[in-house]
């Protein structure tokens, strides 16, 4: 059984790797296409906040906001799915859980969430865009929990 530790440890690790996935992806694509991302940042703390006219730069607090959802998030996807369904399985049974689960996430936020509480955010950068997004969020949270357990299994039975 996995300590507190290590189990805080691995939500820690997945989702700053997933988080920052996102921010290099949304980063390339503004730098290759010319699109200023900065409204991106600024939007999330607009989301969260209600304005994005604080007194704290909005685009460092939006970094700041997405870094802590993207731990939430893997969070509830370690706790709720791969400490109790999927760790023990395929490891592409792990990436396909991680992929469909942060694909749902987009799904849910772009069309049921987002319209209804900023629907600025979701006109920001293009459908294909955010899913991608999310989608490396997914692959980097499952190809390093996948690893992780791999090595940990491994680890166990030398």
């Amino acid at each position: 059984m996995k300590s507190r530790q290590d189990t805080a440890k691995l939500i820690f690790t997945a989702g700053l790797i997933g988080g920052l996935m996102e921010i290099l992806w949304v980063s390339f694509y503004g730098l290759v296409t010319n699109t200023p991302v900065l409204p991106v940042s600024q939007e999330i703390t607009a989301t969260l906040v209600g304005s994005s006219t604080l007194s704290v730069t909005p685009g460092i607090l939006g970094i700041a906001a997405h870094m802590l959802l993207s731990l939430l998030l893997s969070a509830v996807f370690v706790l709720g799915l791969w400490q109790p369904f999927v760790s023990q399985r395929t490891p592409l049974l792990g990436m396909v859980s991680a992929l469909a689960a942060l694909t749902l996430v987009w799904a849910v936020n772009f069309f049921v969430v987002l319209p209804i509480i900023n629907p600025r955010f979701v006109t920001l950068l293009p459908m294909g865009v955010t899913l991608t997004s999310k989608m490396l969020f997914g692959l980097g949270m499952g190809a390093f929990l996948v690893l992780r357990s791999r090595v940990t299994s491994r680890v166990a039975h030398s």
